[in-house]
């Protein structure tokens, strides 16, 4: 290179995009040697200029489902997006630099979400040579991302396999004399050890690689009317399929495949017993938000008045899952407001969230929404909407009664003790609910 890229002017002004390489581009065509050779020119300013990502995708945080960023962002692997990339360079073979670039950038991102991965299974940093012995691939590194910590003592034993055979085979390396039979058996035990190890990996990442043909197409075919009609239990899914035609399969089974290996489809299970969801990407497929709300207030949630006359509403779920729910309704609703963390008891590692409803506009618009879709906490709901309308103060009371009798009337001594208090019989009460 001469000393100043200001070596004379040139009738040729290229425009990169950039302001640095337009800039040198442009001064080298004023070179003798470079006067006749546009492309040459540009090949020397883009080498010069360092070249932008093609990805700007955030690396902080993978989907819940455990997507891999191309998957979530792209909608394809980055093995998928580079053999794109090759086919297109084939093609267009004047822009073979950029797309090497682009190429590049992708497996130095891919290579930023194994690392990241990693990063987030706290025993995976002491056998990080050893994981990507047994296997990286996409599939395996989501499993991991979803798995990493039920599975844990599984994938430990297969690290564990594969670094035994690994240090037999390196004393045999350090073994200078000439093998015997013994040393021969040794290194086919080794690396019998080794496929064992690998067969074990795999197992404890993809347990629904055990299931036959058919029971993994039912699975796909359940995650698909998910997708499609948002939360449902396995009797609706197995009366749709069915229904399409599918052959053999029942609730019972439906049910032990959800419960087993639906995870590994992105199928969680919902609020309510017995029913599951598809959680995607993008998050939890709601198709009706008041219907998936009122599961979570059946199962675990509550419906209550107390003394003071405030009526209050929450939907409780509990671990990582529950974590989701509470976070997704609170979007999907629009409103409540959110206690996540609390330890279920002090030694447990379990925790508890909550999406609570107190104003009076949320508890309103929550409970009018759920009612047509609740199970068990219908007199409840109707109950606590009456309480919010009523002007008359006895009969706010006789609804703050009657919601307390039907919150604990599967409790035959407490429910007793507070007949016993109030003065009056479980007839009395339930009669307060006739005109809801």
């Amino acid at each position: 290179m001469w000393p100043s890229l200001i070596v004379g002017e040139s009738d040729i002004h290229l425009d990169m995009g950039e302001e640095q390489s337009t800039m040198i581009a442009s001064s080298l065509l004023a070179h003798p040697s470079l006067r006749d050779d546009m492309m040459k020119a540009v090949k020397i300013a883009k080498e010069a200029v360092p070249q932008q990502p093609i990805l700007q995708i955030e690396t902080h945080s993978f989907p819940e489902n455990g997507d891999s960023w191309f998957d979530a962002y792209l909608g394809k692997s980055a093995d998928e997006v580079v053999k794109d990339l090759k086919r297109a360079r084939r093609k267009m073979k004047d822009m073979k630099f950029d797309i090497d670039s682009a190429i590049k950038s992708v497996r130095a991102l891919k290579a930023q979400e194994v690392e990241q991965t990693l990063a987030t299974i706290p025993w995976a940093s002491e056998y990080g040579g050893t994981i990507r012995n047994l296997g990286l691939s996409d599939r395996n590194l989501k499993s991991l991302r979803t798995f990493s910590k039920s599975r844990e003592s599984t994938l430990l034993r297969a690290c564990h396999m594969w670094e035994a055979a690994d240090e037999a085979l390196k004393m045999l390396d350090d073994f200078e004399d000439v093998w015997g039979d013994e040393e021969q058996s040794a290194w086919v035990n080794a690396m019998q050890q080794r496929q064992d190890a690998r067969k074990m990996w795999r197992s404890g990442l993809h347990q629904v690689d055990t299931l036959s043909k058919e029971q993994k197409n039912w699975l796909e075919m359940a995650r698909q009317e998910l997708q499609n009609k948002g939360h449902m239990g396995a009797r609706d899914i197995t009366a749709n399929l069915i229904e399409k035609g599918v052959n053999r399969v029942s609730a019972t089974r439906m049910s032990k495949l959800l419960s087993m290996f639906g995870e590994e489809m992105d199928i969680v299970k919902a609020p309510r017993r017995g029913e599951y969801i598809l959680l995607s990407c993008d998050g939890l497929v709601i198709k009706d938000p008041w219907a998936y709300a009122a599961g979570f207030m059946d199962a675990d949630g509550s419906i209550f008045i107390t003394k003071r006359g405030e009526v209050r509403a929450s939907a409780v779920a509990t671990g990582d899952r529950g974590k989701i729910h509470c976070e997704r309704l609170q979007k999907t609703l629009g409103c409540g407001t959110l206690s996540l963390n609390e330890k279920m008891s002090k030694n447990s590692k379990r925790t508890t969230h909550r999406l609570n409803f107190h104003s009076r506009d949320d508890l309103k618009k929550v409970l009018n929404g759920v009612l047509p879709h609740l199970q068990l906490k219908s007199t409840q709901a109707k109950a606590a909407l009456r309480f919010l309308e009523e002007d008359d103060n006895v009969k706010k009371e006789q609804y703050r009664m009657l919601v307390m009798f039907e919150n604990w009337k599967d409790d035959v001594d407490a429910v007793q003790k507070k007949l016993d208090a109030w003065g009056v019989d479980a007839d009395t009460i339930r009669s307060w609910g006739s005109d809801l």
